[in-house]
């Protein structure tokens, strides 16, 4: 007699076998997905997984029919608009190309039946250097800006107007597009490892394999669902149907959580967080020199990129290991240098050497300013570069929980901020201004692919 047990056993094996355009992380991670109901206790939970299996046989079905071909019935200005589609769709400033069915035949008829929708063929024929154009902002003709002084015959309701191409165009900052420049160009990488053509709209096993492949490389689950949204943009934008909706898709995001090795849960300190947290020391920190000690500390952590254990010793046997002040050398006004001698991914014990320049756009935030006021007030020539004025190193367990108070001040949740959150923050605000990734690994002094641990960028709100 078959239980629900071994109806879904059956129906798993079942949709394994067929889905086999899955890669092996992929399956795992989806498989992952399902663990906490792998194992049903009682009728009903049983009932729930032989149906989760279930809703999988229409995907896969789905991908294992052909391909139904369009029929001979289309019209010629669409064809017209496939041929044209390479030279004339590039995209301004902005993410403006979701192109309109550009429709360029004579037939009224067909003009009149122009629907802002991106036919599938023009899609595919959408390569990287069109997103690289847009993202680096080509100055190109868009389709969708309108007819040009030779070519007025168009229909003006095909196109944006200008007043609605600036709001599209204001809709999407310069960091949202350096990250969406970035999803992109690993998306690209990896179509052209596999083979596989870079072109819209992306299948729903392809972006399964994506993100198989991006957890596969040591990516964290909230960076890895950052790059899944530009996708989904991408799509929005071209009034294509979302894949990275799909079941299969949402099903493997969240096995990438449950498989991620740590569970840490620290947040980034940005740029933003910390002009706040300066303007709380004022209220949480009494002496003045102490708020400026406590704030040097603050931005030194953060644009050095430094662990809060190479600023400050958590115990006196370490007092020696942290930055001395003769490791502090101003070179001119605008920068300063400073020497790690003690760090954790040193090589061959050489000494790293660190210049910061100065920020005169931003005062409140520059790190040579906050050092010379520092040092005209704690004007000890020896000895860690942090100390008291009474001679005592400053304790690593002084600055946390000072960091504890305001972080507290300004509403936030203070087990997830800690010190470390500086150097997440430093990688996280330096991917959000568009450095490459060896750019970054080499600021922050990570080895190998650690740096991907770090980055921390919340999926993106479409």
């Amino acid at each position: 007699m078959l239980t629900y047990l071994n109806i879904a056993s059956l129906l798993g094996k079942l949709v394994a076998l067929m889905v086999t355009g899955l890669g092996d992380t992929t399956m795992k991670i989806l498989e992952s997905s399902v663990s906490q109901t792998k194992s049903p206790g009682n009728f009903q939970s049983l009932n729930t997984w032989s149906r989760h299996v279930l809703s999988l046989i229409p995907f896969v079905l789905h991908k294992t029919l052909p391909v139904v071909q369009r029929p001979p019935s289309v019209s010629a200005s669409t064809t017209t608009m496939v041929q044209s589609a390479n030279t004339h769709l590039a995209i301004s400033n902005t993410f403006v190309n979701s192109a309109v069915n550009n429709t360029q035949g004579s037939n009224v008829a067909d003009q009149t039946k122009a629907r802002p929708v991106l036919d599938q063929q023009v899609a595919t024929t959408i390569k990287f250097k069109v997103l690289l154009q847009e993202l680096q902002g080509s100055q190109e003709i868009c389709p969708m800006v309108g007819p040009t002084a030779n070519n007025s015959t168009r229909s003006s309701t095909l196109y944006l107007s200008q007043s609605s191409l600036q709001l599209l165009k204001a809709s999407v900052s310069t960091s949202t597009k350096q990250l969406y420049l970035r999803s992109y160009t690993l998306l690209h990488k990896f179509c052209a490892k596999q083979n596989v053509p870079f072109s819209l709209p992306f299948t729903e096993v392809l972006i399964c394999n994506f993100i198989g492949d991006l957890f596969q490389q040591g990516y964290g689950p909230s960076t890895i669902t950052s790059h899944v949204s530009a996708i989904s943009y991408l799509h929005k934008l071209f009034i294509l149907p979302d894949p990275t909706h799909s079941f299969i898709v949402r099903k493997t995001i969240k096995g990438t959580h449950n498989l991620a090795k740590s569970g840490d849960i620290r947040l980034p300190i940005t740029k933003s967080i910390l002009i706040k947290l300066l303007s709380a020391l004022h209220h949480t920190v009494q002496e003045a020199d102490t708020r400026v000690l406590l704030s040097t500390i603050f931005l030194l952590a953060f644009h050095a990129f430094m662990r809060l254990g190479e600023l400050v010793a958590r115990s006196s046997v370490y007092n020696t290991k942290v930055i001395q002040r003769q490791d502090l050398l101003f070179l001119d006004d605008n920068s300063v240098q400073l020497i790690l001698r003690h760090s954790k991914n040193m090589k061959d014990g050489q000494p790293i050497v660190l210049t910061l320049a100065a920020n005169y756009f931003n005062p409140q935030l520059c790190p040579v300013r906050a050092l010379k006021t520092f040092t005209s007030l704690y004007q000890h020539k020896s000895g860690p570069l942090f100390t008291f004025k009474s001679g005592h190193p400053v304790s690593h367990s002084f600055v946390a929980a000072q960091l504890k108070h305001a972080i507290e001040f300004i509403g936030l949740d203070s087990s997830k901020y800690l010190g470390h959150s500086f150097r997440i923050g430093a990688a996280t605000e330096a991917t959000k201004n568009g450095l490459p990734e060896n750019v970054i690994q080499q600021l922050g002094r990570w080895q190998s692919n650690a740096i991907r641990r770090y980055i921390r960028i919340n999926a993106f709100r479409l």
